[in-house]
């Protein structure tokens, strides 16, 4: 039989350690407490010298607005680059009413300009006037043309002698001022020519000015050799009114700006003819609507 003072012994072990554990638990939730206190930026007994943490503030779901603006400052649209058309106006220096016309069309306009025309420089003291490029629209010989090439003052033959050709040029050069550049009237023979076109774009080289060959025959070597030369040089992608009827020349204005979409650039070459300016002047939106912008010539050579 157990002895009583036993018994009461196991008794108050167990109370001690029930009171201990009991004892711990609330120093423990003390504790607890006072770090949740600490952690909210209150001042602490037990946690003083750790300092004031930094107070979590309720963060609230950002302005729908502010959203937008940080996500447009990450990632900034990108505006599509315009494609560039080059358009010159052919055989200028007949009218200057007509150049009136064209300056009102608002567009960078290639103004190309016969030399020996009656009003060669008044027009192209008008074209720059009104923010138009001048170039000189240089007579070379046609292979099929006979009456245009008789006809046709200031006009580079082929066969010419060099002394001939430079002269011939010299003067067309100086028909027309403040060029900047030069392209082909007619030409269907020369342009197949490597020693005359060679001899005319060295002299062209000297003054700095660009060349772009109107591709009046699938035979022209101009725009290759005036590369090989190292000259800043283009070629005609679109003639816009070989036909004058309205639908014509609105269905090449409309490939014009194509190619411009597909190449990034391209360069037509149209007359000062009534029907060419009247479908410019009623469908100025194609440009917008084809994400393009007419250029001058110098703009788009390399």
């Amino acid at each position: 039989m157990p002895r009583p003072d036993s018994h009461t012994s196991s008794f108050k072990k167990t109370r001690l350690i029930l009171s201990l554990s009991f004892l711990f638990i609330v120093l423990c939730s003390a504790i607890g407490l006072e770090y949740i206190h600490w952690k909210k930026g209150n001042k602490s007994f037990l946690f003083y010298r750790l300092g004031t943490p930094p107070i979590q503030e309720d963060i609230e779901a950002p302005d729908p607005l502010i959203l937008d603006s940080l996500t447009s400052l990450e990632e900034p649209t990108r505006v599509q680059p315009k494609n560039k058309v080059a358009l010159l106006v052919d055989d200028m220096g007949y009218s200057l009413k007509t150049l009136r016309e064209l300056a009102a069309l608002n567009l960078s306009l290639t103004i190309a300009i016969l030399p020996y025309s009656p009003w060669a420089k008044e027009t192209a003291q008008m074209a720059l006037q009104n923010n138009m490029e001048v170039i000189l629209h240089l007579p070379l010989e046609s292979l099929n043309d006979f009456n245009a090439n008789a006809a046709t003052e200031g006009l580079i033959h082929s066969g010419m002698s060099e002394k001939d050709v430079l002269e011939v040029l010299e003067a067309n050069l100086t028909q027309v001022p403040f060029i900047r550049g030069v392209n082909n009237h007619m030409g269907s023979k020369v342009t197949a020519e490597r020693e005359t076109m060679s001899l005319i774009l060295a002299r062209l080289k000297k003054d700095n000015l660009y060349f772009i060959d109107s591709v009046t025959s699938g035979s022209s070597i101009a725009f290759k050799l005036a590369r090989e030369m190292s000259i800043a040089s283009a070629y005609r992608h679109v003639f816009l009114d070989s036909e004058t009827e309205e639908g014509y020349i609105l269905k090449q204005l409309i490939q014009l700006l194509r190619q411009a979409q597909n190449r990034g650039m391209a360069v037509g070459i149209c007359h000062p003819y009534d029907s060419t300016l009247k479908v410019l002047s009623e469908n100025l939106e194609l440009f917008a609507e084809y994400n393009c912008e007419v250029v001058f010539a110098s703009q788009i050579v390399e």
